[in-house]
């Protein structure tokens, strides 16, 4: 069993000033754009702010807090990410494999996909809307996707890649996406409030989403399309554990320092696998975000500066990626003085 992270820091002056600093934010985000939801900031090791906002379940009456489950959109991407990486180090697959090795009856306008493109987001797929169908529909349907151009060639989201990927871990690894989650990264990690949907579960422990209303500015509850989110991207998990995620990734418990370095490195126009890589107050950041129907997520780290940020929102209009970026900006501080801009300079990347 995997030792229990502990999220209770010593604070020197700097700290307590951060916190009431992002105390101070958060209120107004409360104030003026009814955010809810949870937050996580840490660095060096220690959790500098934590805290829950507004309701998790408005008919229970449960408040969001640091365990409340929520889902995280494509952020669960990273983890199927993590499981390539995984099988890859195991001698299992290549990155440099085309997918049609592992999906049967593949199509001919896929030949030239790699798993690499997949992870990067440059294989030509864009998403593909198909609710209510049965997996095997899903398929059929999927399958007949054209490439938007030629893989490699440019970046394209697409959710789509990462529900092929979720095959290609299935094929390889003779179970589910699920259990091969479970047993290589969630239960080595202790990250216990990450998963799939468990209707076994208590239901107060998972938030529900709601959207503002554009023309009535009433909080409502956002009804779910059934059956349009890849299984990457169908995940939940809390800011505890992603503060564990991030930890692992720091310290390399689940994969090599190489496979790490090659996950978090920028390939065309930036993105890595499951990651963006951006500059962001002069320093390195990595970035990646979610929406699904009723939420909003970002999560930001800063592996040069040991520094993280996670914002996860019951609350789909909320701006999650703005809000994890002005937290970052908060705790990193000013850039050090050779590296600040002078005047007439460009704003770093965002």
């Amino acid at each position: 069993m995997s030792a229990a992270l502990v999220f209770v820091p010593v604070m020197n002056d700097a700290d307590v000033a951060f916190a009431s600093k992002a105390a101070e934010y958060m209120d107004a985000q409360v104030k003026m754009n009814r955010f809810t939801g949870s937050v996580l900031v840490a660095h060096d090791g220690k959790v500098l702010f934590s805290r829950g906002y507004g309701a998790a379940r408005v008919e229970l009456g449960t408040l969001n807090g640091l365990s409340t489950r929520f889902r995280v959109g494509s952020i669960g991407h990273q983890f199927t990410a993590m499981a390539v990486l995984a099988l890859a180090e195991q001698g299992k697959l290549d990155l440099e494999d085309p997918v049609c090795k592992y999906i049967p009856e593949c199509p001919h306008a896929w030949n030239e996909i790699k798993i690499v493109h997949l992870l990067t987001h440059t294989s030509g797929l864009s998403d593909l809307s198909v609710a209510d169908k049965t997996a095997a529909a899903r398929w059929d349907l999927l399958k007949t996707r054209q490439l938007e151009f030629k893989p490699g060639q440019r970046v394209m989201f697409s959710n789509l890649g990462y529900e092929i990927l979720t095959s290609v871990i299935e094929k390889v690894s003779g179970g589910s996406h699920a259990k091969f989650l479970s047993e290589h990264i969630f239960d080595p990690l202790g990250m216990r409030d990450t998963g799939y949907f468990d209707e076994k579960a208590d239901i107060s422990s998972y938030a529900d989403g709601y959207r503002q209303d554009v023309s009535t500015i009433a909080i409502v509850n956002a009804v779910r399309a059934s059956g349009t989110v890849p299984r990457s991207a169908d995940l939940y998990s809390t800011v505890e554990d992603l503060y564990r995620w991030d930890r692992a990734l720091f310290d390399g418990k689940l994969v090599s320092r190489e496979s790490i370095e090659r996950m978090s490195a920028p390939y065309r126009d930036g993105y890595g696998f499951a990651w963006k890589v951006l500059r962001e107050f002069q320093r390195r950041a990595l970035v990646y975000g979610g929406r699904d129907d009723g939420f909003s997520t970002s999560i930001r780290r800063y592996p040069d500066n040991n520094a993280f940020v996670v914002v996860l929102s019951n609350l789909e209009n909320a701006d999650a990626d703005k809000i994890s970026h002005d937290l970052g900006g908060l705790v990193l501080g000013p850039p050090p003085r050779e590296m600040r801009r002078t005047p007439g300079t460009p704003h770093p990347i965002r």
